[in-house]
C-alpha cells in the first residue's frame, strides 16, 4: 500500500521533481509512510502488547488451576500416569530443535535496525526452545528412571513463568506510556520480554555490564589491561575448566555405605566384583559411567492398601487437620483405601454346631497392614543387577524390587488364606516372622540380591461391616481388665490394711497354710509311730539332730522357689492387664525362678545324701514302713520349725490391723495372768492364815459369805423384841417407778 502511494504521488509530481524543493513527490509519500509507522508504534504495537498479555494471564491462570488440583495429599487429585513417553519424546526434541534455530534466526535479524521487532520474537522461540528442553528431561527421568516428580514440576512452573511474563508486559506496556521520547531513538515493544532476554542474548548482557562499570567507577574500565586480557583468556580459561570437569568425571568416590559398578558403552564390567568403599578410577564420562548404590540403607514397604505402599508417618505436632483417631469402621486411612484380605473361617461357636445350616459364609474377610524391610544385599549385587536379565523380546523388564513387592503380595495372600481371624488377631507374634522367612526363601530361589531384614504385621483388623461385633468384645475385654484391675487394687488395700504389706501378709497366710498342714501331718505320724513298738517318737528324733541344717536349708530353698514363683505369676498378671510390668522383667523373674529351682534340686540332692546312711541303719533296725515314717516325722518336725521362726520373723515389725488384733490379744493375755497370779498369791495367804488360826478363820469367811450374800437384798427391822409373842407381817410390795429415789445401795451411802 505504502509503494501505490509512492507511485500515484510520483505521478502526480512529475516523476519524482518536486515543485517546492528538490525531493519533489518522494519526500511527501516517506512522510506519508512515517505517519504510518508512527500510528503503528503508538497504536497497533501497544495494542498486541496487551492482547499477548491478557493470553500469557488467562493461560497460565487456567493452566494453574487445572494442573494445581493434583497432588500427593489427600485432598487432592493423584497425578495422572504418562502415556506414550517414547512418541512424546520424539515430538518434543523435534519442536526444541524448531525452536533454537528458528530463535536464533529472529534474533539475528532483531539486531538489524529497522527489524528491531523481531527480537521479542526470537525471545519468545528462545523461552519455548528452554521449556521444551526442560519437557526432555523432565520426560526422560520418567520413562529412564520412573521419576514423576520432575515433570510435576515442569508442569508447575510453566503456569507460572507465563503469569509472570503477563505482569512483565504489563509493566513494560505502563512504563512505555511515560517514558521520554528522544529523537532517533527506536522505541520497544512491551511484549518484548527483558527476562527471556538475559538468556537469549547473554553477549548484549556482558556489554550492558561493562557500561555499567565504566559509568560506575568513572573511568573506561573495559579499555584497561586486566580487563582486556580477562577478555582474551575468559574462554581459554572456561575450556579448560570444563576439561578437568570432564576429566575429573574419571574419579570413583565410593562411599562406605556404597558398592558400585562401571558401565562401559552401556556394558557392565565389574558386576560380581564391585567398587568396595574408597576412591577409584574409570574412563571419563560418556565413555564409562559408575552407579553407586547404597547397600546399607533400608528400604521398606507395606502390604494392604489398594494403591500406595508407603508406610504410614507419624503426623507432626503443627499438623493441625490430622484425624484424631482411626477406627476400623473407617473406608480409608491416611487417604489410601484397604484391601480385604480372605481368610478361612474359624471353628464354629455352640449355637453354629447345634445348627450347622444356619448360613455361616465359606469364607471371611480381613483388613492386614504388613511392613516390609529390606535392602540390597553387598555380595549379591551382580543378582540385583542382572534381574529378569531374560525377559523375552517385547516383554517389560521388571526391577527387583518390584519383583519383591509381588512376592510379599503373594505370600501375604497365601498365609491368610491358611489361617483364621483367631490366629491373626490373637495373641502371638510369630506371624512376621513366618512370613519373612517365605519371603525371604522365594527371594533368594529367584536371585533378587535383595536381604529381607524384618517383616512386621502392623496391624489386623476384620472388616468394616463386622468390626463393631468386634469392638463390643474389644470393649467386654476392657471390662473385664477393668474389673479385675478394681480387685487387685481391693486385694492389695486390704492385705496393707491387715499386715502393713502387701508381701508380708501372703507369706504370713503362706506360713499359718504351711503350718497346718504340717501340724495335721506329725500329728498322724505321731500316732502311727506309737503303734509301733519299738519306736520312741521322742528318741527318733534326737537322731535326726546332725540334718537339721540340711533340712533347714531343703525347707529354706523351697520356701525361695514359692517366692520366686509368686514374683513371676504377679508380674506375668501386671504384664497382661498393662498395669506396668515389661517383658524384660517377665523375663527376668522366669530366670530367676529356674535358679531356684535348681538351688531346690541341689538341696534336695544334698538331704538324700545325708540321709542315705541313716535311712539305711533304720531299716534295719525297724523296718522300711518304720524307717519312711521316722523319716518323715523329721522332715515334718523340722518344716515346722521352719515355718514358725518365718512366721515369728514376720510378726515382729507387724503394722496394720492384725498388729492392733495381736496387740490386744497381748495385752489380754498379760492382763489374765496377772490376775490369775493374784489370785494365786490370795490363796497362798489364806492358806497361812488358816494354818495360823482355823476357827478364827472359818468364822470370818463365814461372816464373809453372808455379808456377799445379803448385799444386795431388801432388810426389814422390827422395833420392838418379838420374844414370846407370834408376830405377824403383812407386806404390800409395790414397784418403785424409780428406785434410785427411794433406795440407796450400800455402795451409794459409803
Amino acid at each position: 500500500m505504502d509503494l501505490e502511494e509512492l507511485r500515484r504521488a510520483r505521478a502526480t509530481t512529475g516523476g519524482g521533481e518536486a515543485m517546492f524543493g528538490g525531493e519533489g513527490g518522494g519526500g511527501l509519500g516517506f512522510l506519508v509512510a512515517r505517519a504510518r509507522l508512527e500510528w503503528m508504534q503508538r497504536w497497533l504495537i501497544p495494542a498486541f502488547g496487551l492482547i499477548s498479555a491478557a493470553a500469557l494471564a488467562g493461560l497460565g491462570a487456567w493452566q494453574w488451576v487445572v494442573i494445581g488440583g493434583y497432588g500427593y495429599a489427600a485432598d487432592k487429585r493423584p497425578w495422572p500416569t504418562l502415556q506414550h513417553v517414547d512418541i512424546g519424546l520424539v515430538i518434543t526434541a523435534l519442536l526444541m530443535l524448531f525452536a533454537f534455530f528458528y530463535a536464533r534466526y529472529a534474533a539475528g535479524l532483531g539486531k538489524v535496525r529497522e527489524w528491531q521487532l523481531l527480537r521479542a520474537c526470537g525471545s519468545y522461540l528462545f523461552g519455548n526452545f528452554v521449556v521444551t528442553a526442560a519437557t526432555i528431561v523432565a520426560l526422560g527421568a520418567q520413562a529412564y528412571r520412573q521419576i514423576a516428580s520432575w515433570e510435576h514440576a515442569v508442569a508447575l512452573a510453566v503456569p507460572v513463568v507465563m503469569l509472570l511474563l503477563a505482569a512483565e508486559t504489563l509493566l513494560n506496556f505502563v512504563l512505555d506510556i511515560y517514558r521520554p521520547r528522544a529523537p532517533g531513538t527506536e522505541p520497544r515493544a512491551c511484549f518484548d520480554s527483558r527476562l527471556i532476554g538475559l538468556i537469549s542474548e547473554p553477549g548484549g548482557i556482558a556489554h550492558s555490564l561493562a557500561e555499567a562499570m565504566n559509568y560506575q567507577f568513572g573511568f573506561q574500565v573495559s579499555q584497561t589491561w586486566f580487563y582486556q586480557l580477562l577478555q582474551r583468556a575468559f574462554v581459554p580459561l572456561v575450556s579448560v575448566g570444563v576439561l578437568a570437569v570432564w576429566l575429573l568425571s574419571g574419579v570413583v568416590v565410593v562411599h562406605p555405605y556404597e558398592r558400585g559398578v562401571i558401565e562401559q558403552f552401556g556394558r557392565q564390567v565389574n558386576a560380581d566384583a564391585p567398587l568396595t568403599p574408597g576412591i577409584h578410577f574409570k574412563w571419563p564420562a560418556p565413555f564409562a559411567l559408575a552407579r553407586k548404590y547404597n547397600t546399607d540403607q533400608l528400604r521398606e514397604f507395606v502390604v494392604g492398601y489398594k494403591a500406595g505402599d508407603e508406610p504410614l508417618r507419624a503426623p507432626q505436632p503443627d499438623q493441625a487437620d490430622r484425624p484424631e483417631i482411626e477406627l476400623w469402621t473407617d473406608d480409608t486411612h491416611d487417604g489410601r483405601e484397604h484391601f480385604n484380605f480372605v481368610i478361612v473361617p474359624g471353628a464354629p461357636v455352640a449355637e453354629e454346631r447345634e445348627s450347622p445350616g444356619a448360613g455361616r459364609a465359606a469364607v471371611h474377610l480381613v483388613r492386614m497392614h504388613v511392613l516390609v524391610q529390606y535392602r540390597i544385599r553387598a555380595d549379591r549385587l551382580a543378582d540385583y543387577l542382572r534381574q529378569f536379565a531374560d525377559v523375552p523380546a517385547g516383554g517389560r523388564l521388571p526391577h527387583a524390587e518390584d519383583a519383591l513387592r509381588a512376592i510379599a503380595w503373594n505370600e501375604v495372600l497365601r498365609f491368610n488364606a491358611a489361617s483364621d481371624v483367631d490366629s491373626l488377631i490373637g495373641p502371638g507374634d510369630q506371624a512376621g516372622e513366618v512370613l519373612r522367612q517365605r519371603i525371604a526363601r522365594r527371594a533368594d530361589q529367584l536371585k533378587l540380591g535383595l536381604e529381607i531384614v524384618h517383616v512386621g504385621v502392623l496391624d489386623v483388623h476384620p472388616e468394616k461391616t463386622v468390626a463393631q461385633a468386634f469392638r463390643s468384645v474389644v470393649k467386654a475385654r476392657q471390662e473385664k481388665i477393668a474389673e479385675i484391675r478394681r480387685a487387685k487394687v481391693a486385694e492389695n488395700e486390704i492385705l496393707s490394711e491387715v499386715a502393713g504389706d502387701r508381701n508380708r501378709a501372703l507369706t504370713l497366710a503362706h506360713a499359718v497354710t504351711r503350718i497346718g498342714e504340717n501340724e495335721v501331718r506329725r500329728s498322724e505320724l505321731e500316732r502311727a509311730l506309737r503303734s509301733e513298738p519299738k519306736v520312741d517318737p521322742r528318741q527318733a528324733l534326737e537322731r535326726f539332730a546332725p540334718l537339721a541344717d540340711a533340712f533347714r536349708a531343703r525347707h529354706a530353698a523351697q520356701w525361695a522357689l514359692e517366692s520366686a514363683q509368686q514374683t513371676r505369676d504377679q508380674v506375668r498378671d501386671e504384664l497382661e492387664l498393662g498395669a506396668g510390668s515389661t517383658p524384660a522383667r517377665l523375663a527376668q523373674t522366669e530366670e530367676e525362678v529356674r535358679q531356684r529351682q535348681a538351688e531346690l534340686a541341689a538341696a534336695e540332692e544334698s538331704l538324700q545324701a545325708a540321709l542315705a546312711p541313716l535311712r539305711s541303719e533304720l531299716v534295719r533296725q525297724y523296718g522300711e514302713q518304720a524307717a519312711a515314717r521316722q523319716v518323715d516325722n523329721a522332715a515334718t518336725h523340722y518344716a515346722l520349725a521352719f515355718w514358725n521362726g518365718l512366721l515369728e520373723e514376720n510378726l515382729r515389725g507387724l503394722e496394720g490391723t492384725a498388729a492392733v488384733t495381736l496387740a490386744e490379744a497381748q495385752a489380754r493375755r498379760w492382763e489374765l495372768e496377772m490376775r490369775a497370779e493374784a489370785e494365786v498369791t490370795r490363796l497362798r495367804n489364806e492358806r497361812y492364815a488358816y494354818r495360823a488360826s482355823p476357827r478364827i478363820y472359818k468364822v470370818r469367811r463365814y461372816l464373809q459369805v453372808l455379808v456377799d450374800g445379803i448385799q444386795g437384798a431388801r432388810k426389814y427391822v422390827l422395833g420392838f423384841n418379838p420374844a414370846g409373842r407370834d408376830v405377824k407381817i403383812r407386806l404390800d410390795a409395790q414397784e418403785v417407778a424409780r428406785p434410785d429415789f427411794t433406795e440407796m445401795s450400800l455402795k451409794q451411802k459409803e
